[in-house]
């Protein structure tokens, strides 16, 4: 999962918490305060105000920790349909529209994007030669509206000339899909090598403008509430 410093909740609990330690009551000695030479008739003063400064000091500390300890304690929405709620996994999970999820391996891996149905391409001037493409690989943003999950990559497979026909292979790379739009509800699954094909498809499915977001920026508001705009029951809470 991502390693973060605590949710937006947990960063204004510690700026309240700090602004109070702040107040003067709380004020905080100035070092001409602490250094300055006092007498030694003085010096019982001198320790009772040093005890009480300590005090304060203490009690805005558990202040903070007791803040900190309510908001990380704070669980995100549990869902109707579990395929939308946090499975506590070690790898980061995604949901999209049932069923379709991304899937990161590790907080610096790539996020990838299962397609549902696999897109088969056939290879012109070949004999039943096709290339599959049943991922999304190194996902770089996604989009979902009106139950269409659109998607982004700039991920070029690399491996498959290695083994693969070098004409097949050079149509491949020419002609490799980098849009992609699921229709989960129709079992619809689609590439488009240019955006130009990619707008002009989502306009037959009433989609002018994907609102695009990166999957940690999905991911990061998923993890911390639970909710996403395009799961069922969050627009209930």
């Amino acid at each position: 999962m991502h390693l973060t410093l605590g949710s937006p909740r947990q960063s204004q609990a510690v700026f309240y918490a700090l602004s109070f330690f702040q107040l003067d009551s709380f004020a905080i000695p100035t070092p001409a305060q602490v250094t300055q030479t006092v007498s030694p008739p003085c010096c019982h003063y001198c320790l009772t105000d040093l005890h009480n400064y300590m005090k304060k000091v203490i009690f805005c500390l558990m202040f903070l920790l007791n803040i900190s300890f309510l908001t990380s304690c704070t669980r995100p929405v549990q869902h109707s349909d579990p395929f939308y709620n946090e499975h506590g996994d070690e790898f980061s999970r995604l949901p999209l529209i049932k069923p379709i999820k991304a899937i990161q391996n590790g907080s610096f891996s790539p996020w990838y994007l299962g397609l549902g149905n696999p897109i088969w391409i056939e290879i012109p001037n070949s004999n039943n030669v096709y290339y599959v493409y049943d991922l999304v690989k190194e996902l770089e943003k996604i989009s979902v509206k009106n139950g269409v999950v659109m998607a982004y990559s700039s991920y070029v497979d690399k491996e498959t000339g290695a083994y693969a026909d070098k004409e097949a292979y050079a149509y491949i790379l020419d002609n490799y899909y980098h849009w992609f739009v699921i229709v989960p509800d129709k079992e619809i699954a689609k590439g488009f090598h240019t955006e130009d094909e990619f707008l002009e498809y989502i306009q037959t499915l009433d989609i002018q403008n994907p609102d695009w977001q990166t999957p940690d920026e999905a991911y990061d508001k998923f993890a911390d509430t639970g909710c996403l705009d395009w799961i069922p029951d969050c627009n209930q809470q």
